[in-house]
């Protein structure tokens, strides 16, 4: 059995492949019983987490605990662990850890909505928050499509300069000061944050954006103004969202968003004629996390780590390696 922690999966990750994986696992056969959320000490937001899935090949479950309060004490926001086992012999294959296998899939989910929503031509992505998502979403994007400009957005100046100094792109990468102005400036948005309020409104969007809304996974969150929801063509990761985020659970209680047209990321891949219409369309990806991605992610990774190593992974009856 491996562990792979954040340097190893740093070492491990190709964005361009990695993206191709879950364009194929969402449309592949795998199976993610409900996941569960379950209140936890810490404040009154903290969250655990339970999310298994698991296919012909293996078994995956991860255990994440979310608490936005412990910022303010030094620690991430989220934490936890993956645990990967082969489905033939039951055998446990790799711990990795939870906070960079969320990243990453998390980053690497909403570069695949974008490969079908943003227009082609987009050349400018902001980035609204600085938190441990906010690189790899940036490189994750990055890797399909091809960004003149990256602006990064955050309350934090110093953040958004680590953030900044975190990345590879050959994009001109600077730091917002005024959100708003920052949001009328970009053909994409994309939102990882911790937000109660609106931080994108439909007054600054300007048409054929592409938003991508990654906080908001609680009923309580919210990343955009209801307004924004009104005629937009919205695509989930899961339908899950649509009872769990702020972003949909509003818009849809004022009436400006008919939740019956919202289409999942599976439907989309399968019919690409769900996504954008026209040039001038504002397009939304809202995403909550889906099981079946994580373990999607974490099947690439081991078996990179088992080719790196030359070692087998799977279980022979699996006819895999």
């Amino acid at each position: 059995m491996v562990y792979l922690n954040e340097a190893s999966v740093h070492d491990l990750l190709n964005h361009t492949e990695l993206v191709n994986v879950l364009r194929e696992a969402f449309v592949g056969d795998i199976q993610t019983p409900q996941r569960t959320h379950h209140h936890i000490p810490g404040s009154a937001a903290a969250t655990m987490l339970l999310m298994p899935a698991w296919n012909a090949r293996a078994i995956g479950v991860k255990v994440l605990t979310l608490d936005p309060a412990r910022t303010q004490r030094g620690f991430p926001s989220v934490e936890g662990l993956y645990l990967l086992m082969d489905c033939g012999s039951g055998a446990p294959l790799a711990i990795i850890g939870g906070r960079v296998l969320t990243a990453v899939r998390t980053a690497a989910i909403s570069a695949l909505a974008a490969s079908y929503l943003a227009r082609p031509q987009a050349s400018t992505l902001l980035m609204v928050g600085t938190g441990n998502l906010a690189p790899f979403i940036i490189e994750a994007h990055c890797s399909v499509r091809n960004y003149q400009r990256v602006i990064i957005w955050g309350r934090d100046r110093q953040k958004a300069e680590e953030v900044r100094d975190q990345i590879t792109t050959r994009a001109q990468v600077s730091i917002a000061t005024d959100l708003n102005s920052a949001i009328a400036g970009a053909d994409v948005i994309s939102c990882a944050t911790s937000s109660m309020q609106p931080l994108v409104y439909k007054q600054d969007v300007r048409a054929g954006t592409h938003v991508d809304l990654i906080g908001s996974y609680t009923p309580k969150m919210r990343e955009a103004d209801n307004a924004l929801f009104e005629g937009a063509r919205v695509i989930v990761d899961t339908k899950d969202a649509i009872i769990e985020s702020g972003d949909l659970i509003d818009p849809h209680s004022s009436g400006l968003l008919d939740t019956t047209a919202i289409r999942d990321l599976r439907e989309l891949i399968r019919d690409p004629t769900l996504g954008r219409g026209n040039e001038e369309e504002i397009t939304i990806f809202k995403a909550v996390g889906t099981a079946a991605a994580d373990l999607a992610v974490a099947e690439y990774l081991v078996e990179q780590h088992a080719a790196a190593q030359q070692d087998f992974i799977w279980n022979t009856d699996t006819l895999r390696q």
